[in-house]
């Protein structure tokens, strides 16, 4: 009775007794606490599309949005399912990003290329385990920081340890890959979600950097 609710609790009420005895109950009622339970508004996405990544607060509550549903396959490619791209790592030299060693997009998947997998144990992955997601071309794993960034390890944005994600962990049901399988007391109790979104233009040579560095089996 009178039990707070915390700003990264969410999802659904249960009832239980102390043993198997018959229960019945005379009255119950149980009300929707927050904002946070309409289903919220897809990400539009066309063949022209040009996606990115970053990183955002979880849709909560059981919900889940277009821009967070990824599914990882068993050849390690991640793919963003309202767009069928796959998560890439493009090397900076070829995207003219001096800032970073590699950029991240989302592009035509292509089996058997090394930018785009992301090695892990997938038996773990979908377990509640937080493990790391290395990259096939060996520039480190998939990390983001609290600004929303998402590179990886060998990048600067990930260079303060404490203030960077760099373990995952996927809820199967939603297709979120989180930065926590559950509360997290860290962050407000809140997950952070890998999301794709929109951008206006796409990094200079990234389809070339991916057409020069794929191995088709």
């Amino acid at each position: 009775k009178n039990a707070s609710i915390r700003l990264g609790d969410s999802g659904f009420v249960t009832l239980a007794a102390s043993s198997y005895v018959p229960v019945q109950f005379g009255h119950i009622h149980v009300e929707a606490v927050g904002p946070s339970w309409s289903v919220p508004d897809s990400l539009p996405v066309s063949e022209t599309s040009i996606l990115t990544l970053e990183l955002g607060l979880c849709t909560p509550n059981g919900l889940t949005t277009d821009s967070e549903r990824f599914d990882v396959l068993a050849n390690w490619q991640i793919r963003h399912l309202a767009s069928g791209k796959c998560i890439t790592a493009t090397k900076s030299s070829e995207l003219r990003h001096a800032d970073e060693d590699v950029v991240l997009t989302l592009e035509d998947c292509i089996h058997g290329s090394p930018a785009q997998e992301f090695r892990h144990d997938y038996t773990k992955l979908r377990n509640g385990n937080m493990i790391p997601l290395s990259n096939g071309l060996g520039a480190g794993d998939l990390c983001a920081n609290k600004g929303g960034r998402v590179a990886l390890t060998s990048s600067p944005a990930c260079a303060d340890t404490g203030d960077s994600f760099v373990v995952w962990s996927l809820y199967p049901n939603t297709g979120q890959l989180r930065t926590s399988f559950g509360y997290d007391p860290k962050n407000s109790g809140r997950a952070h979600c890998l999301k794709a979104v929109q951008s206006k233009m796409r990094p200079h040579g990234a389809e070339n950097f991916l057409s020069e560095n794929t191995v088709v089996l």
